[in-house]
């Protein structure tokens, strides 16, 4: 303390040495003027250059009985001087008191500086957090609270987003705040100008001010919405396009002895002969044990759409459910999907991907035109009241002689329609004996059919396993063939299903004539159709036989599918016959927040920060920033009341000189309590240190030159609080009113 009191006295003594009193008002050097003598000088120097605190302290009394006013200026020019009103605070204290001083950190210094700091803190170890975690997943559990709760998540992150926004818009408004808190102790300010200071450091629009201001106000208050939009943006959880995968199982079907009568049971060889027992079929609609003849319509539409018009992967129902699709073509596998739920964890799955074992059919079509097996026309049979037109189709097969005994067995069944010769039908036969399997087809040699006659085709059926993966939202199954597998696999289905289907795809034949055309017929072509270009007439444009091959043999890949996944669905819905196998599921995986908008809120963040150190450092941790606040009503209404009317007679003094100047009469008070008053805005205050005219809060008016214009009533209240011994210990603050020249 004893090396502060010197330094206080030292400047007063340059002050008084040098004749610098530009610092100081009219008071002060009046005072000066009249009382400075060299025995007050010799005091002075006294104080000054003392080393006896003691007498330094009895010094102070003396000159501040003699000269309050005057002391209490040159404490406040020293504060000024130094940036450090605590210190000036103490000094003060004790030349008004002749105790040594304490520092009063509550008064003279925020207690809330630190604030700004943890607000701008807080936000960025929150996004250094998402910065970490940025390639963390969340799985099923997360996703489906999410998808569940949509309503609670956006509430979350509506609160979180706002409060971390809020931090973020009070730090900066804080710094603006401590700023022109500093500020305001080192220049004028106009009335309007603080009233834009408030509105911005509240986040509020004053509608008082100018329009320029109104607009500049309104643009700070949207913007400070900006952070938290951002932050909503860093904290929403999104689906990534990254899936996790879990484990479950599924059901596929079995085809074991003790099911046999519900895959078995409908086609029986008798010697030569193959006899449909369609009377042992069970089920009904889309689920029979028996695909032909209950689903032979759906077949038909399968033949004769095979081919896509624009040779891209057929998408196609499921022969058992049109809830399902195909993407290509489904090897007859896959008839779990829609008949029963895979077992797989709770949560959203979006994709299953599983392994099921089965049969690649493949067929490989030619022309043989030594062919055996043809479409004989019988005769009409007019002498009944409905005439009509028979037509055999018989002959052999290549495999006809294959089942050892030498003789074979041929093929033989009538057409009938009430069409003439011209218009005969198509037919065909399928057989399965031994290793190989055969289909013939045959038509009238006028027939519109013609273009399949005598082709020729070899069915195989490779054991195989097959990845299965099925789109859980969208209900599509691809299947795809793996590798080769044993035909002893025990999930393999028995050989015998592959015979079945042969038998089953014979039968299509003899159920499609009608009496007018061939539905069997009507569908080859209709596929045809789908290989040649976009309205081309069949009846006359050439067709090579490569094409008519490829076509057929596309027809009748997409049936043999059908049908062995209509095997494989009855297993499943009828006999119950199936076994559990593994499966992964693929769901939507959840990452907090978009990235773009956590790199955002990262680099907002950053600033902030940023700029706290830099005002931190400028400001010298704002170690000019008072205790007494500008911006709160409950400060400036105390300032005000110890003022007196200064602010009003200043107000009605330029209201009387405008009322000389234009020669009129507003009577004895003008001001109404309207802000937007032009008179009051005009009107410039300044705030002073502590310890510069009074010991506490005041409001006077300034000369033209922005110096202290004491009022007799504030000097004779503070002269009355001096001598019965008052200290106020409250920060105290003088606002300067000048009227603009």
């Amino acid at each position: 303390m004893e090396s502060e009191i010197k330094r206080l006295c030292q400047i007063i003594v340059k002050v008084v040495n040098e004749r610098d009193f530009e610092f100081m008002s009219s008071e002060a050097r009046e005072l000066i003027d009249e009382h400075v003598s060299p025995d007050w000088y010799a005091q002075f120097d006294n104080i000054a250059w003392t080393v006896n605190f003691a007498e330094q302290i009895e010094a102070w009394r003396q000159l501040r009985s003699e000269f309050p006013s005057l002391v209490l200026e040159l404490v406040g020019f020293d504060c000024d001087m130094h940036k450090d009103h605590t210190n000036a605070t103490v000094i003060m204290q004790t030349a008004m008191t002749g105790r040594k001083g304490v520092k009063l950190q509550g008064i003279c210094q925020s207690r809330w500086r630190t604030l700004p700091a943890a607000m701008a803190a807080a936000p960025c170890l929150v996004i250094v957090l998402l910065m970490a975690q940025i390639q963390h997943v969340y799985g099923i559990g997360f996703t489906q609270f999410v998808a569940n709760e949509r309503a609670a998540v956006q509430i979350i992150v509506q609160i979180l987003s706002h409060g971390f926004g809020l931090m973020q818009t009070y730090s900066l408004r804080t710094y603006y705040t401590f700023g022109r808190r500093v500020q305001a102790f080192r220049r004028p300010v106009s009335m309007e100008e603080l009233g834009l200071w408030a509105a911005i450091s509240s986040g509020c629009v004053d509608y008082a001010h100018s329009s320029v201001w109104t607009l500049l106000s309104t643009i700070i208050l949207v913007a400070s919405v900006i952070p938290g939009a951002l932050w909503a943006g860093a904290l929403t959880p999104v689906i990534t396009p990254q899936s996790l995968s879990y484990g479950g199982t599924v059901e596929v079907p079995t085809f074991s002895t003790s099911s046999s009568d519900f895959w078995d049971s409908e086609f029986q060889v008798k010697g030569f002969s193959l006899w449909n027992r369609v009377g042992n079929c069970q089920g009904a609609g889309l689920m029979t044990t028996c695909p032909v003849p209950t689903l032979h319509g759906s077949l038909l539409s399968t033949l004769s759409s095979a081919t896509t018009a624009n040779n891209t992967f057929r998408s196609h129902a499921k022969i058992d459910s049109t809830e399902w699709s195909y993407l290509g073509r489904s090897y007859g596998v896959g008839s779990s999907l829609g008949l029963s739920r895979p077992s797989y964890a709770g949560g959203i799955v979006d994709a299953i991907s599983y392994t099921e074992y089965g049969y690649v059919s493949r067929s490989e079509c030619i022309f043989n035109r030594s062919s055996a097996y043809t479409l004989t026309y019988l005769g009409q049979y007019t002498d009944t009241p409905n005439w009509f037109t028979v037509e055999s189709a018989n002959g052999f097969l290549p495999n006809s002689f294959d089942d050892g005994i030498g003789e074979g067995g041929g093929e033989q069944y009538n057409v009938v329609s009430n069409l003439g010769f011209n218009y005969s039908h198509l037919a065909w036969s399928a057989r399965a004996i031994g290793s190989r399997n055969f289909l013939s087809i045959a038509t009238g040699l006028s027939s519109n059919y013609s273009r399949f006659n005598q082709a020729q085709c070899q069915i195989f059926f490779t054991p195989s396993a097959f990845n299965i993966s099925a789109n859980m939202t969208s209900n599509q199954i691809t299947v795809a063939p793996r590798d080769s597998v044993s035909i002893t696999s025990g999930l393999l289905p028995n050989l015998t299903v592959t015979t079945n289907v042969m038998n089953s795809i014979n039968l299509v034949s003899r159920l499609a004539s009608s009496s007018y055309s061939s539905t069997l017929g009507d569908a080859l072509m209709g596929n045809l159709a789908n290989f040649l270009a976009p309205g081309a007439e069949l009846s006359t444009s050439p067709v090579k036989d490569e094409v008519i091959l490829q076509s057929l043999e596309n027809s009748l890949d997409a049936a043999l599918d059908a049908i062995l996944g209509a095997y494989g669905a009855s297993q499943i819905a009828l006999a119950r016959d199936t076994a559990q196998v593994p499966l992964r599921t693929f769901g939507p995986a959840t990452n907090t927040g978009d990235r773009a908008y956590i790199y955002t809120v990262l680099g907002f963040s950053s600033l902030v920060l940023l700029l706290h150190l830099v005002e931190l450092i400028r400001t010298r941790a704002w170690s000019g920033l008072l205790v007494f606040n500008i911006f709160d009503v409950r400060c400036i209404a105390v300032a005000l009341s110890v003022g007196g009317t200064g602010i009003a007679e200043a107000l009605q003094s330029h209201a009387e000189l405008e009322d000389r100047n234009h020669h009129t009469s507003r009577g004895q008070w003008t001001w109404r309590g309207n802000a937007n008053d032009e008179d009051l805005a005009a009107l410039r205050i300044r705030f002073l240190s502590p310890g510069v005219v009074h010991n506490i809060p005041a409001l006077t008016v300034a000369d033209e030159d922005d110096h202290v214009q004491l009022q007799p009533s504030m000097r004779m209240r503070n002269h009355e609080m001096r001598r019965n011994g008052s200290s106020q210990e409250s920060s105290r603050v003088e606002l300067i009113l000048q009227h603009p020249k």
